[in-house]
């Protein structure tokens, strides 16, 4: 099953200044752990659910 990574960036890369990123991070650590944990309750694994 090959399925394409979602995709955190929220802007265009070419204008990637550290302002912006400093206000972008948080949400797409946000958006990255929310998927983590869907995936986790998504599967039936109960090692990971563990952890």
């Amino acid at each position: 099953m090959s399925s394409i990574p979602p995709v955190y960036n929220l802007g265009d890369p070419k204008s990637f200044a550290f302002s912006t990123c400093r206000e972008r991070w948080p949400k797409i650590m946000k958006r990255a752990k929310a998927d983590v944990i869907s995936h986790i309750e998504k599967s039936n694994d109960k090692e990971l659910k563990e952890q």
